[in-house]
Formats: structure tokens, sequence, C-alpha cells
């Protein structure tokens, strides 16, 4: 029975010790090479790298950590796909858990390239997170020799480049040309070359890739990039050309030798990829013409159904428009002239016709006379009238008994300006028509 006792005791000290020894909270963060044994002291611009974070949590924590938004500046950071994002270690016979979480690191400058933030803050909702420091990281970068501009720099663990050839023909599905086929190939009109050029870096991304220098003589040129992946483990990255050619002014079109140049970061040594070139022959543009005359029905035969549509729509609608031009011409004739007697019979058109009057040709004139009645006429002004001081002394000069001298056209123009401002503010604005006024005479 002793003996028992004493396993048991042993068994729960040993068990405490244990626990005691690894800690409730841990944050670690690591700088992991990729495809390399072992990462250099310094890396260059464009190599990617693994940024590998882990947080261990104590035993009854099942909560995954939120990990904060990661900055570096002249770097580019990037969050992996992890499929196993739990693991466990062990250590004096006690399992502990954690979470981790991979990201990608591409450094783009030279320098020392140093992370941001330095302490991982577990669960930034609760005012009582664990917050986990680090120890602070870095990055050296820097180009190796000879190795020109950051753009044209093509660092990689491992490179393969590769051309083909396809030829297309209208609609048809592209047919491969092999690249010895070349020389007794004679591109005729309608027919392209497509010259597909495939770059496949490993330890680089696709977008980082630099593009090949175009050839003057494709047609047009496409270029797509794209990253690698094993199992959501980050590999490579892949770009891919497409340099198209067709028939033009010369016989000869040159697809010129290519030199893919880039840096073999195990042996720390610039290696180079030669792509070769060729020539192909091809119908010129005057030969082309000549054999390509359609007539006036095979062109109408080569439009597609909607292009059928519009141009019957457009003969339709020019016939309608010869037939009846006539009843056409007099419809327009007539909104015209109706659009003309609406513009003259509105209220603002009759008010700047007074101001008009009044201001060239002076109170005396029989037109300023006529164009103020015209524009008085009706109760709903005669109530603003009282305090128009020169408006009633022009009307009674003109119509009753002159007291006082005849007011001056700045006078009136004022107090019109006055009066027509209160009658749009009270929404009074008198609306006459030429057949709602009794003729008056100049």
């Amino acid at each position: 029975m002793s003996r028992w006792l004493l396993a048991v005791a042993t068994l729960f000290v040993s068990s405490m010790l244990a626990a005691a020894t690894l800690p409730a909270w841990q944050a670690t963060v690591d700088i992991q090479p990729l495809g390399m044994a072992k990462l250099p002291d310094v890396v260059v611009p464009k190599q990617s790298v693994i940024l590998k974070v882990t947080v261990w949590m104590p035993e009854k924590v099942n909560w995954y950590p939120r990990y904060p938004q990661w900055d570096m500046p002249g770097a580019v950071l990037l969050p992996l796909l992890m499929l196993s994002p739990t693991i466990e270690r062990e250590q004096a016979g006690s399992t502990q858990r954690g979470a981790t979480q991979n990201y990608l690191l591409t450094p783009l400058a030279e320098g020392t390239l140093r992370l941001a933030p330095t302490q991982i803050t577990v669960y930034p909702d609760l005012a009582d997170s664990p917050v986990l420091p680090f120890a602070p990281m870095q990055l050296q970068v820097a180009l190796p020799n000879a190795a020109g501009s950051i753009e044209q720099f093509l660092p990689a663990t491992a490179l393969k480049a590769t051309q083909q050839f396809y030829l297309q023909t209208g609609e048809n599905e592209p047919q491969e040309v092999a690249p010895g086929n070349l020389d007794q190939l004679m591109l005729q009109n309608g027919q392209v070359l497509e010259r597909r050029i495939t770059i496949e870096a490993q330890g680089i991304q696709g977008n980082q890739i630099p593009p090949l220098p175009v050839d003057g003589d494709s047609l047009q040129h496409q270029a797509q990039a794209l990253d690698l992946n094993n199992y959501g483990d980050f590999t490579g990255g892949r770009r891919i050309e497409h340099w198209f050619y067709a028939p033009g002014e010369q016989n000869r079109i040159q697809l010129r030798p290519l030199a893919v140049r880039w840096y073999d970061l195990g042996s720390g040594t610039f290696k180079t990829e030669h792509l070769a070139g060729s020539t192909i022959h091809a119908v010129a543009h005057e030969q082309a013409d000549s054999r390509l005359r359609l007539s006036w029905w095979e062109r109408l035969t080569l439009l597609s159904s909607r292009q059928m549509v519009v141009l019957l729509a457009i003969c339709v609608l020019l016939v309608a428009i010869i037939r009846y031009r006539r009843f056409i011409l007099f419809a327009l004739q007539h909104g015209m002239n109706s659009g003309r007697r609406w513009v003259r019979e509105t209220e603002g058109f009759q008010f700047l016709k007074l101001c008009g009057y009044i201001g060239v040709c002076g109170l005396g004139n029989g037109g300023a006379q006529h164009a103020l009645q015209h524009w008085l006429q009706g109760g709903v002004v005669g109530e603003h009238l009282e305090s128009c001081e020169a408006i009633q002394r022009l009307n009674r000069s003109r119509y009753g008994v002159q007291i006082s001298k005849m007011p001056s056209r700045l006078d009136v123009l004022g107090e019109l300006l006055i009066l027509r401002r209160r009658l749009v503010t009270v929404g009074r604005t008198p609306l006459r028509s030429r057949y709602d006024l009794p003729g008056l005479e100049c």
C-alpha cells in the first residue's frame, strides 16, 4: 500500500513540475528560408521567405488568436493558407497546444527591414487579453554585384524557360507547330502565329518575374503571372508571355532569340537560359490584298445577325424619310412655330421684352407703353403697385393729367425688378396669353 501511495505522489509531483516548466502563454516569430537549407545572413530583393508566427496557449484555452496587421516597410507580407493551423509540442512529459500562421515575406528594397509590431495581443476585443512580446525581427537585404536594377533582377533557387508555337487559322483551334518546322511555315492572310514563352522560377512570386523585352516584329503582346503552390505551400511563380505574329509588309518575320538572366540563390552566381529564335515566311500585304477582293454580296454575307438587323433598320428609316419627307418637314415647321409662340407668350419673355423696350427705346416709346400694360394687366399686380411711385407717375403722365415730369428709365426698371421679385416670392407671377388680353393700341 505504501508503495502505491509513493508512486501516485511521485506522478503527481512530476506532473506539477512539468506543468510549471511549460509557459502559460508564449509567442514565437521566426523567418525561415524557402527552398534552401539555411537562411543566409543577407537576402536579395524579391527573394521570398516564410515568416512563421506561433502562439502557445494554456491547456484549457481553445480559442484561436487574432494575429496583428504585420508591417515591414520595403517588403510585402501575404498570409498563406494553413491546412493544419494547430500544433502541439512535448516538453518534460507534458503536451502544450498552439496555433501557427505562415506569411510570405518578399523584400523589395535594400537595407535593414524591421517587422512591426513586436508583440501580439491575442484577443484584441477583450480588456484582459494576454499581450505576448517577442524578440524584434529584422531582415538584411542587398543586391549582389553586377545585378543591375531591382526591376530586371530575377533571383530563384531553380528556373526553367520554355517556348511553344501555335498556328491560329480563323476560328479553328490553334495547332501546335514544332520549332524545327518554323522555317517551312508560310503565314497566309487570316493566320496568326503565337509564340508562348513560359518562365517558372522557384522561390519568387510570379508577379516579381521581370517581363521580357517585347519583340518589335510582334503584332500583339500579352502576359500573365501566377504563383505556384504545393498543397497550400508556396513554391514559386510562373510568368507566361504571348507574342503574336501576322503577315505584314515584309515576306519574312524574324523571331529573335531570347536570353533569360537569373541569379541562382543556392550557388550565389548568375546563370542564363537561352531560347532559340527563328525566321518564318509570310504573305506580304500587297499579295494578300490581291487575293482578298470581296464583292459587296460576299461582304454582306460576312455580317452577323445583329449587324444585319441594324442595317435593315437603317434602310427602312431612310425609305420612310424619303417617302414622307413633306409631312415630316410640315410637322417640324409646325412644331418650331408652336415653340416660338409658346416662348413669346410666357411671362418671362414678356418681362424681358418690357425691359428691353424701356432700356433701348425709352419711356415715351409706344412699344414700351404697350409692353408695360401687357405685363401689368390683371389684379394680381395692382395691390403691389402702391409702393411703385415711378411706375404710377409713368401711367399718370401717359394716360392721365401730368402732375410731374416723366420718371427716368432707370427708376422704372428698378421698380419693375423689385415688383417681379415680390410676385415670384409670393408665387403670383402674372401668366398671360395674348388671347386673354384686350387689344391695346400703342
